[in-house]
């Protein structure tokens, strides 16, 4: 378990990918600005009359990429168990989730027949924006977050999963 808390264990994916995770949850909140940016000084060099598509245009491309980079940032999120259940890092937060509130733990159907890379936690409570998670690799309204093998201890955060979700 954990040195500052013997009753507490992290899960962590390598170093690459937790700073490639950090680059792209920076990115979320720059590049839509800087795209608006950029798309707005285009539009205003050129004269060209703003009209609420135009604006509607740009609100959309801004969203589209933070949704986008956010989703991507947070696939490989790090996981703390504890004995009251698993707290999810989603972006800089911890978001918890109880062991009650775990539906199922299951491969994604993504996966190559019988070689299971990708695996997806179905819970009651998890952000808004994990309905997204769930949406596209559970085809579920449930919100999900992802277990990936490349994960420390995959097997201990997967067993640790199946025996407490059950109770």
């Amino acid at each position: 378990m954990d040195a500052n808390n013997p009753e507490q264990k992290t899960f962590r994916y390598p170093l690459s990918i937790r700073l490639l995770n950090t680059v792209f949850n920076g990115l979320a909140f720059i590049m839509p600005l800087f795209l608006a940016g950029s798309f707005w000084l285009s539009i205003s060099s050129r004269n060209i009359p703003v009209s609420p598509t135009l604006l509607s245009t740009i609100l959309f491309n801004a969203v589209f990429t933070f949704v986008v980079l956010i989703f991507t940032a947070n696939f490989f999120s790090e996981i703390t168990a504890d004995k009251n259940g698993l707290h999810i890092q989603f972006l800089w937060l911890r978001l918890p989730v109880l062991w009650q509130d775990i539906i199922e733990i299951k491969p994604s159907f993504l996966n190559f027949p019988g070689r299971p890379t990708l695996w997806v936690i179905q819970t009651k409570k998890l952000s808004p924006f994990h309905r997204l998670y769930g949406l596209v690799y559970a085809l579920s309204f449930s919100p999900c977050f992802m277990l990936y093998y490349g994960i420390e201890n995959r097997e201990i955060i997967m067993e640790m999963i199946k025996k407490h979700h059950y109770k």
